[in-house]
């Protein structure tokens, strides 16, 4: 059943029985009101007979004077034989009649009409107990619940119908945005592309709360589908250099690498170099697809003084460069010391590519945090684009990226390494002048979690 009939059916289904519950309560409950009252009523005037004639020494004889209205009073011996009748009406001669030994009143059906009954037994001329029975027709009652029975049935129709349309209605009301949202799906299934659903600003219910979700969690998978294509994108393109050079130096070695031992010294080098190079931004990628998470590591007290000499001293080694490392005091942090050395050489080779003059660190301390600055003399980083450094892949500039061989993700990197520290990062660059990148990682310890998005 379709989701429209069901509603419809549901909403029409528990109207009609919370109706027939009100009804058949209203009906059962004025029904009851209205013989209580007959009986009532009945009793009263029964009494009231029973007293003028069963004082009488002659009972028969002045049940003969008794002016009876529109009823019927009659005596009624034991074995439900009938001794006296009195009446107007021939129909109520009719009415079937027992004996009864004890006071007592209903209302009895007869050939579709209803009467009140009243019986008292009272002793009679020849001093038998004899039952005295006045009956009355109760017509009016009987009118007044058939009008209460069409009247009860024809407010349930008049409910029931606009209740009908209103469940149509509602059904559309509900359905018409989850359809809407059906088709923008399948639109977006068939075509491949992203859509969004148009959102009232002046609604604030559910359903267009719903838009609103729907609309956020596109935005999010267009934002992880360009990230992808810009991954596959960006790794297919930094892969593709290094492995064009080691293409290009395996074809000289297998041409002229045994005959000449330059050529094979360079080739090795070459081909050495850029695996290295493919090594670290696979290792680089791989890290990042997983999601940043990085092993977790016992907190230990950190020498941060010594680890970031060490490492400014090994990359000068490596490059051939002058890197000069400024510290007033020895420093030490509760850290994990292989992401504070990851962290160093993403930083100084990120200055290293950068810059062809001297590169300054300097370490200090303010007593609640500790503060890594890295300064080059290069070419310098936009004011605008400060900022998106620190995303994946972000590319200031095409040609200062290929010429740098830089892969756009250690920055990335660095960044989430500072966020597992606590501790802030930002850089400080003017064109042409050069770079500082500023790093503030406090002194107490830091959570000891994994690195996430």
């Amino acid at each position: 059943m379709r989701l429209q009939r069901r509603i419809i059916v549901v909403s029409t289904v528990g109207l009609f029985l919370i109706l027939l519950i009100v009804n058949s309560a209203v009906y059962l409950f004025f029904k009851q009101f209205m013989e209580q009252s007959e009986l009532t009523q009945i009793k009263n005037q029964g009494q009231s007979i029973v007293e003028t004639i069963g004082d009488h020494q002659n009972p028969s004889l002045l049940m003969d004077n008794y002016i009876i209205g529109d009823g019927m009073l009659r005596v009624i011996r034991p074995g439900d034989h009938i001794e006296k009748v009195l009446t107007k009406s021939r129909e109520y001669r009719q009415i079937p009649t027992t004996y009864s030994e004890s006071e007592a009143s209903s209302i009895v059906r007869y050939n579709n009409k209803d009467y009140a009954v009243y019986k008292q037994p009272f002793i009679w001329n020849d001093g038998t107990v004899v039952t005295l029975e006045y009956v009355e027709s109760i017509s009016h009652y009987s009118n007044a619940i058939s009008l209460l029975q069409t009247v009860l049935l024809t407010a349930s129709v008049l409910v029931l119908i606009p209740s009908v349309v209103a469940s149509v209605w509602l059904s559309r009301f509900i359905l018409t945005p989850i359809r809407a949202l059906i088709a923008t799906m399948n639109e977006i299934r068939s075509n491949g592309t992203f859509k969004k659903m148009d959102v009232s600003s002046k609604n604030t219910d559910e359903l267009t709360q719903m838009r609103i979700t729907f609309n956020q969690m596109i935005d999010l998978l267009k934002d992880n589908f360009d990230k992808q294509q810009q991954f596959v994108s960006d790794a297919s393109h930094e892969l593709k250099t290094p492995l064009t050079v080691i293409e290009s130096y395996s074809t000289l070695l297998k041409r002229w690498g045994k005959k000449d031992p330059a050529i094979l010294d360079e080739a090795v080098e070459a081909i050495y170099s850029e695996a290295l190079r493919m090594r670290g931004m696979t290792q680089q990628m791989l890290d990042l697809a997983q999601g940043d998470q990085y092993p977790i590591q016992p907190l230990t007290e950190l020498n941060a003084t010594e680890i970031t000499q060490e490492a400014a001293e090994r990359l000068s080694r490596s490059f051939n460069r002058d890197i000069h490392f400024v510290a007033k005091e020895p420093i030490s942090f509760l850290g994990q010391e292989d992401l504070f050395k990851q962290l160093l050489f993403i930083l100084i080779e990120n200055a290293i590519k950068y810059s062809k003059k001297d590169i300054v660190i300097r370490l200090y301390t303010n007593q609640k945090s500790l503060t890594l600055e890295i300064e080059d003399k290069g070419i310098g980083i936009p004011e605008n684009e400060q900022t998106a450094i620190f995303e994946r892949f972000y590319r200031v500039s095409e040609d200062r990226n290929r010429e740098s061989g830089g892969s756009g993700l250690g920055l990335s990197i660095a960044k989430k390494i500072v966020e597992q520290f606590e501790g802030t990062i930002h850089v400080q660059s003017k064109i042409g002048v050069g770079s500082t990148f500023i790093v503030n990682i406090p002194l107490r310890p830091f959570k000891e979690v994994s690195l996430h998005d």
